[in-house]
């Protein structure tokens, strides 16, 4: 016995998605990638030295972070506080 559409009708095809349906948050792997480039930033702020620091026009909270990492002797604590 054949079927009929009436009997088990297929549901409407789903929308494609295009450019400009673009996700309102970032991909995981974007978050990702965004906080080992700000990591990095933070890396190369350390070893600026006291004089090109004050060169930069920085918020003041992370201009004291950054010289209290610039303090910090310990390897471990040095990571943590760079993280």
């Amino acid at each position: 016995m054949p079927r009929s559409a009436t009997q088990n009708p297929r549901p409407p095809a789903l929308p494609t998605a295009d450019a400009s349906d673009a996700p309102l948050t970032p991909s995981k792997s974007q978050r990702k990638r965004d906080a080992h480039a700000l990591q990095a930033l933070g890396v190369q702020l350390v070893a600026l030295s006291v004089v090109q620091l004050a060169r930069l026009d920085l918020p003041e909270t992370l201009h004291e972070a950054v010289l209290a990492v610039q303090r910090i002797r310990s390897h471990g604590a040095r990571t943590r506080q760079l993280q």
